[in-house]
């Protein structure tokens, strides 16, 4: 099946297509070869129709958006076409891109026109339901090819092509450098801590003097061998307390690690066997 056009139907008419062949193929092999063959050409035939329907009502927008573009007056067109930022046209039933100007075929690296594509053939995974939803701007950055963009986009419902199909025009606003900043700044942000150590009382309770210098002095190198990677600062405020300031990024990978000081805590006991937590 050719590729282009594979794209052009939706699963349910290929899936469609496909069970119809099945059927003439068993009808052949198992009832009659003549009815079989005679099934098959039904299926091909269908499938010929519909997909010349579909390159028509493909053909019906494409010459919607041109019209679009080309019946103004020339400023209006010349605004248009060489608008500067890259900009898209795509059917929202299929996701069809039936239009784009060229910064948008310079950044998909495009050496010909993207007509009767998906636009997850471009962007992989990307979504249209914020836009069908009303939405002016996509909930979360695109990336594409290694860059991130911020993508507004607004519902066209074309009166003048037969298909009545609804389109969408998006517009694609680079932030990549803008991205990066922003997530240096979240990485970067102070993170304040309260370490408490809550079985304080009953990891110390009848311990020597001795004793107590040694559990304190086990529980002080957990904690800075622990928060020591972060560069971040860490205070004993109390006996059983401590203030620790650090970057969010740290936190990430506290996160990531389940926090494994409250595992390596668990090595620090008494003479009794009562760990610290």
């Amino acid at each position: 099946m050719d590729r282009r056009l594979s794209r052009l139907t939706d699963s349910g008419a290929r899936l469609s297509f496909a069970l119809l062949v099945v059927f003439a193929t068993l009808t052949g092999v198992l009832v009659n070869w003549y009815a079989g063959a005679a099934e098959f050409a039904v299926v091909v035939l269908a499938y010929l129709l519909y997909r010349n329907s579909a390159r028509r009502r493909g053909a019906d927008i494409r010459k919607y958006v041109e019209t679009l573009a080309f019946q103004v007056d020339d400023a209006s067109k010349h605004s248009f076409v060489n608008f500067p930022l890259p900009m898209t046209v795509l059917r929202l039933d299929s996701g069809e891109i039936v239009w784009g100007n060229d910064d948008f075929y310079k950044l998909t690296g495009s050496k010909e026109r993207l007509f009767e594509m998906h636009i997850t053939d471009v962007v992989p995974g990307f979504d249209t339901r914020w836009v069908m939803e009303g939405k002016t701007l996509c909930p979360y950055d695109v990336e594409l090819d290694k860059r991130k963009f911020n993508i507004y986009g607004n519902l066209v419902r074309p009166s003048q092509n037969r298909s009545g199909a609804v389109l969408a025009t998006l517009f694609w606003v680079d932030v990549t450098a803008f991205a990066a900043l922003r997530e240096k700044s979240e990485r970067s942000r102070p993170v304040v801590a309260l370490i408490v150590i809550d079985s304080y009382e009953e990891l110390f309770k009848g311990m020597s003097e001795a004793e107590k210098s040694r559990l304190t002095a086990a529980i002080d190198q957990k904690i800075t061998e622990w928060a020591q990677p972060t560069g971040g600062i860490i205070r004993r405020l109390e006996r059983d307390r401590y203030l620790f300031v650090f970057e969010n990024a740290a936190l990430l990978d506290f996160t990531a690690e389940k926090f494994s000081i409250l595992e390596s805590m668990h090595q620090v006991q008494n003479s009794e066997g009562i760990t610290a937590t």
